[in-house]
């Protein structure tokens, strides 16, 4: 009887103790999925919040270049500082992409917990712009600088943005004075034997050089690349990755097809004052060339052309000036 009895207390122990470990793993496991729904949809929500932020901060960037849209003045220059470790994104850029000169877009990232950089924020449009960088611009203060660009009347203003040190090795003494009269910071122009922490910029064939300008050629060798170059968008060559720098000069080149539409019909009436006609076939030619152009090599015949226009317009009575 006892033995029985006993049995009959265990077993029902037993099944006790069953059903309140069922109980428990049954808990544990409604708990885990509430707290990993939790987590999943909070890190959602902080990504959404991230991605919204860097839109907005791109978008804020864009805004703060407006003002390197320098008119007359020969360019500009200021300093972005960032809270925390930033990117800039300057990977697309299209010639075409059904706008008369061309689209950028530029996004946004900076640090996180844990020292990674978040997802980029969307891509804002860069409208009438022309943003010369690497794809990738890092740092917590950054540098912008413009200048003014013709071929041979006004075409744009060319942004520059960068973050890292630059040495200049005998540069013409016109960019010593562009960067000085600018004050555009992070450039050096140390002598040949002086020690650079930065990117080694030479226009002179040094060794060890990490960019070489060929002043002669007229064109920019990095990245395994020649980029060719007529005037300020020297800086462009200089300072972009080469794909950038490539897409931006076909850009270029679509605007200047387009102003010189509207120099045409201006033609047109200052002839009508017995102006000489000359600059109008050059002119034509001009388009003729900036409308085929498959890259900037395409420049140095452009800018024969572009010079013999300006030397027409320079001689020409004030009335006749096609430009100033």
């Amino acid at each position: 009887m006892c033995v029985l009895f006993l049995k009959k207390i265990f077993n029902l122990e037993n099944k006790k103790a069953v059903e309140f470990g069922f109980n428990l793993i049954f808990s544990l496991i409604v708990g885990a999925f509430i707290l990993f729904l939790a987590i999943y949809f909070a890190s959602k929500f902080i990504k959404t919040q991230e991605n919204v932020f860097y839109t907005e901060s791109a978008a804020q960037i864009v805004s703060f270049l407006d003002p390197f849209e320098t008119g007359i003045a020969s360019g500009k220059s200021s300093e972005i500082n960032f809270k925390k470790e930033t990117r800039i994104y300057n990977e697309y850029c299209n010639p075409n992409d059904n706008l008369p000169f061309g689209l950028q877009k530029i996004s946004f990232s900076e640090k996180t917990l844990g020292e990674k950089f978040g997802d980029k924020g969307e891509k804002i449009q860069v409208k009438n712009k022309y943003i010369f960088s690497d794809k990738i611009v890092q740092g917590k203060k950054m540098n912008i600088f413009s200048v003014s660009f013709s071929m041979p009347f006004k075409i744009s203003d060319l942004l520059i943005i960068f973050s890292k040190d630059y040495c200049f090795y005998d540069p013409p003494q016109k960019i010593v004075d562009d960067v000085e009269g600018l004050r555009i910071k992070n450039i050096y122009f140390p002598n040949e034997t002086e020690k650079c922490n930065g990117v080694r910029v030479c226009f002179k064939d040094y060794s060890n050089c990490d960019i070489k300008v060929y002043e002669d050629e007229k064109y920019v060798q990095k990245e395994g690349k020649r980029l060719y170059y007529y005037d300020n968008l020297i800086y462009g060559a200089i300072f972009s990755s080469s794909d950038v720098y490539e897409c931006n000069v076909k850009r270029l080149m679509n605007k200047i097809e387009a102003l010189g539409e509207i120099y045409e019909n201006k033609i047109k009436i200052i002839e009508r004052k017995g102006c000489d006609p000359r600059i109008e076939l050059k002119l034509s030619n001009l388009m003729n060339i900036t409308r085929n152009i498959d890259n900037s090599k395409a420049l140095n015949q452009i800018s024969k052309l572009s010079d013999e226009i300006d030397e027409i317009n320079r001689a020409a009575n004030p009335g006749c000036k096609l430009f100033n």
